[in-house]
């Protein structure tokens, strides 16, 4: 057996220990709806949002046998709220919005990509820009994403900080474009000379030839951290806890390929709220929890 599976076997069964666990500091669910709804942070423009996300929700929701709705989600605030508000049922959060959603109302961690536990933030400029480090960015106008984006933001802003950069302090205007697709643009465009960007959202771009991200090139990537997560409201039972993980878990089967690809992903593993005790620190001390 392969390494890399034994460990996810392994996590596999902490999980079942940690669903066991966590179902006992719950208090006792309410009838599981009868059509799942689902939903995911708008980190991208909205149709590749939904194009990244509708082949998985599709996969996972034929593989546990459930009935289930994609509902949209306007902004990364509006879906912690509508997730607390009962009206989404399984999220796709960002670090950030999983830790806000975990304090608030109790999100539980269900599952993440193979490559969400060494996730990275890109700092991009013009091709032609003549910067060859972040010292070159000092007093020139810089771009983050939406201001609860883990990578788009947070992350970037602490990691940021490691290396003596304060946003506000050093470059000559701070913008926050939304997602990352807009801001690659905005990079591109000359709207700001510099922004930082999901990794793998560039990478992806880049890949696609999509004309923002060829113009543009890589002049900085932080150290890894833990990023996005899909998450469960509380009230939903164990039983339907348990075949949704499955069924993340399942995937690697040729028909789950398209799924697996557009996520960016080789597989799932199971996850746990410890996996984002360095995040849930970042966000406190940004005030932000």
């Amino acid at each position: 057996m392969r390494k890399g599976r034994a460990w996810r076997l392994g996590r596999r069964g902490l999980a079942g220990l940690a669903f066991a666990v966590l179902a006992g500091c719950q208090p006792p669910p309410a009838a599981d709806p009868p059509t799942l709804r689902i939903s995911a942070i708008p980190d991208q423009a909205p149709e590749r949002v939904r194009q990244q996300h509708e082949a998985l929700v599709e996969r996972v929701c034929a593989t546990a046998s459930l009935s289930c709705q994609w509902v949209p989600a306007d902004s990364y605030e509006a879906l912690v709220e509508r997730f607390g508000r009962g009206e989404v049922d399984l999220a796709y959060f960002g670090a950030v919005t999983f830790v806000q959603a975990q304090h608030r109302h109790g999100a539980l961690p269900l599952a993440m990509r193979d490559i969400d536990f060494r996730f990275t933030s890109v700092v991009v400029v013009r091709r032609d820009d003549p910067a060859a480090g972040l010292a070159d960015l000092h007093r020139r106008p810089f771009a983050f994403g939406s201001r609860q984006s883990t990578s788009g933001h947070f992350m970037a802003r602490h990691m940021l900080g490691r290396e003596g950069v304060v946003p506000e302090r050093d470059f000559a205007e701070v913008f926050f474009s939304g997602n990352h697709d807009a801001t690659l643009r905005a990079v591109a465009e000359g709207r700001v000379d510099a922004g930082a960007v999901n990794a793998t959202v560039y990478y992806q771009r880049l890949v696609a030839g999509d004309p923002a991200a060829t113009s543009l090139r890589v002049l900085w990537q932080t150290p890894p951290y833990a990023d996005y997560v899909w998450a469960l409201r509380p009230q939903l039972s164990a039983g339907l806890r348990e075949r949704l993980a499955d069924a993340f878990l399942d995937l690697g089967r040729p028909e789950d390929r398209e799924a697996l690809e557009r996520e960016g992903a080789a597989g799932y593993v199971p996850a746990f709220p410890q996996d984002f005790d360095e995040v849930r620190e970042v966000v406190r001390a940004q005030g932000q929890l």
